[in-house]
Formats: C-alpha cells, sequence, structure tokens
C-alpha cells in the first residue's frame, strides 16, 4: 500500500467488505494476499504507481465475557471488487464536501487551520492523486499531517464513508495510504504496513495500544504519540480503548 516508482502511473484498487464477525475463539482466516513493497525513499517521483488497498473491517460484535469488540481485517470469501456494470469501471464516491461531525470528535487535529504541509504545492498533488484516483470520496482539502515518524510525514484523510492514513517519506512528493470505514477507524482500526514496520492511527484520548505477537503470544504494550503507532511489521492483534468506550480488538497483517 504505496506509492511504487514505475515509467507510468498504475491504479490497483483492493477493497474489503464488512461481512463477518469474530467470535471469541476464531479459527485463524486464511491469511490474505499482502503487498510487500520496499520502503519509500526520501526523492522526487516524475511517475507514480498508486497501490492502494482498503482494510475493510466486520461488522462489530461484543462479547460479553471479555466486553471487546472485534474487528477483523482479513477479507470475506464474499468480498465484491469495486467495479460496477458490464464495463467493469471502478465505483467512487462523491468527494465529502465537509469534515464530518463523527470523524472531528474522533481526531481534533482534523479541526485545526491548514498549516504549512497542507499548503505546499507537492503535498497537495499528492493527496489530490489520491482523492482523484482512489475510490474513497477523499476530500484533499479536508486532510492534515499529524505526525512525522521514521522518515515519514503521517496524514490523516477523511472520505465519504472511509477515512484513510498517508504515509509520504520526508521529501518526497508522493503519499501511500491505507484505508477503513469510518466506523472500524474510528474506533482504531486504522494501519499501513510499508513492508517494513506497520503505523496505526489511534483516537483521542488513547496513549497505547496492547499488541499480541501472533507468533509467539508475547503481549506488549506500544505507544501512542500525536495519535500515531509503530509496531513490527509482523502478523498481531492490537487492542485500545477509546475513553467511554469498550476494549476494542482487530487483527494486522493476518
Amino acid at each position: 500500500m504505496t506509492y511504487v516508482q514505475q515509467n507510468k502511473r498504475n491504479l490497483v484498487i483492493a477493497a474489503a467488505a464488512a461481512m463477518q464477525p469474530l467470535p471469541v475463539a476464531p479459527t485463524p482466516a486464511p491469511a490474505p494476499t499482502r503487498l510487500r513493497v520496499p520502503r519509500l525513499r526520501p526523492r522526487r517521483m516524475t511517475a507514480r504507481t498508486l497501490v492502494l488497498a482498503a482494510v475493510v473491517a466486520s461488522v462489530p460484535v461484543t462479547v460479553a465475557a471479555t466486553a471487546v469488540v472485534h474487528y477483523a481485517n482479513h477479507a470475506s470469501p464474499a468480498v465484491r471488487p469495486l467495479s460496477s456494470g458490464a464495463d467493469g469501471n471502478e465505483i467512487h464516491m462523491p468527494v465529502v464536501a465537509a469534515l464530518p461531525a463523527a470523524d472531528a470528535s474522533t481526531w481534533s487535529a482534523l479541526t485545526r487551520p491548514a498549516g504549512a504541509a497542507e499548503a505546499d504545492p507537492d503535498n497537495m498533488t499528492a493527496l489530490r492523486t489520491l482523492q482523484d484516483d482512489g475510490p474513497f470520496g477523499l476530500n484533499a482539502g479536508l486532510a492534515r499531517q499529524i505526525a512525522t515518524r521514521d522518515g515519514y510525514n503521517i496524514w490523516l484523510m477523511p472520505g465519504n464513508g472511509f477515512v484513510c492514513i498517508g504515509m509520504q517519506a520526508v521529501g518526497d512528493a508522493t503519499i501511500g495510504a491505507g484505508c477503513n470505514t469510518d466506523a472500524a477507524a474510528r474506533a482504531g482500526a486504522l494501519t499501513f504496513s510499508d513492508g517494513n514496520a506497520l503505523f496505526g492511527i489511534a483516537p483521542d484520548g488513547v496513549r497505547s495500544v496492547t499488541v499480541t505477537d501472533a507468533d509467539t503470544g508475547l503481549r506488549h504494550d506500544e505507544p501512542v504519540i500525536d495519535n500515531v503507532y509503530e509496531l513490527a511489521n509482523q502478523p498481531a492483534s492490537v487492542q485500545l480503548t477509546v475513553p467511554g468506550s469498550e476494549p476494542v480488538r482487530f487483527n494486522v497483517l493476518q
């Protein structure tokens, strides 16, 4: 889910639809095909290839025994591509006209006035590419750069029923993105993997996430700074709690 330098631009979009809740003791789902791409280097690109995937969470289910709301990020067998009619053209959601109130209350960073990062012409060109080429109804004018971490500028981008995390190598003019449904993203399930590390955006008020590594079962807490956390690029479950809400658990890279 990132930009890769090539001689021409090629848009590949995959999306998983909200279908199946995780049971209390789930049977591991078959691992979906994952894109593994090299880390973005801080350089200018004149040609872009956008590989954009949406991890759309399953219907949330409250589990009484553990009081945890589960989200799954694996694709359902019933997933249909974002296309329409015999011509196979992609369905693009209309661009969201204004910042959704629920997004504004989840991430206060989206409510601040646009600053130097948002006014930068290269940044706006990259954001408008995501807006125009993606199907999620993103509004480039509503995107805000919320942090810089590990060589990346990290963006939060509202869409029409979706929210995206954007990753831009410092000094680069391209942005890769990972998207999720509004409801899942506001609950905390919004992540992006560059093949070397996994980055996530948490709602306001979340100070840490609890991670359980899939291979060893090791459980550890990782800090959330400026709404952003960073994890090893390996399968795991992530649990977080938004103040005033039930804990939420979801899988990454599984």
